[in-house]
């Protein structure tokens, strides 16, 4: 896709957001690894990762529960030997994700919550006229952003597209591939809002480019 960038906004963590509450007593990571919006609602589903020690895990997910900012949560995978909580969860106190998820070419990477100074960093996708819109968002809200870097997105005719880099990417992180998977297709087409089938198509081809660019660097290197 042309004209796309590959950003990374710092802005100050709302006053009102699940992520506060959770990381205001606790040592803790926290990665939005995928934001949604959801159809017909006023809110969003996120997809999480939460990174603490691991005697604390079960102690977050009882605060997630009783988060008066989240309603349908769900734990997808809990390893208490590296202190790892995935899951996924509705919400509808972010003024400021939404609007990364109604703008029509802008892809979400992570977003990465510093403790230290109650800032987040917004790993964006997005095309110029979208970064454009996002800004005169961020400024009629009065909401003070930094962009750290930008850089623009290279693509080759012959790589997986955008979506297909994100899904594939993201199915990857969620387990989609490990033995035993830790999410099923079902659910992740949930999360992502489409529809298992074509979910399905949509791994399948960016696999198959995958493994065709594999196998065409081992020949070059043979020759």
């Amino acid at each position: 896709m042309p004209g796309m960038k590959e950003v990374v906004i710092k802005m100050k963590m709302t006053p009102h957001t699940w992520v506060r509450k959770i990381i205001s007593e606790d040592p803790l990571q926290v990665r939005i690894l995928d934001c949604r919006s959801i159809q017909g609602k006023d809110g969003v589903i996120e997809l999480f990762e939460i990174r603490t020690e691991g005697k604390n895990v079960d102690k977050i997910i009882e605060k997630l529960k009783k988060c008066s900012e989240i309603y349908d949560l769900e734990i997808l995978d809990k390893d208490y030997r590296r202190g790892e909580i995935v899951g996924t969860l509705k919400t509808t106190h972010c003024d400021v994700c939404k609007h990364f998820t109604h703008l029509p070419d802008c892809f979400l990477g992570s977003a990465d919550y510093e403790l230290k100074d109650g800032y987040v960093y917004w790993k964006l996708l997005l095309t110029n006229e979208d970064l454009k819109l996002l800004l005169k968002k961020f400024e009629e809200m009065g909401v003070e952003i930094e962009i750290e870097e930008m850089s623009s997105y290279e693509h080759h005719e012959d790589s997986l597209t955008v979506k297909q880099e994100q899904i594939v990417k993201l199915a990857w992180e969620m387990g989609y591939f490990d033995t035993p998977r830790k999410i099923s297709l079902k659910k992740l087409s949930e999360i992502l809002g489409i529809s298992t089938p074509t979910l399905s198509e949509i791994l399948r081809r960016g696999l198959r480019k995958i493994v065709k660019d594999y196998f065409e660097k081992v020949s070059r290197r043979k020759r």
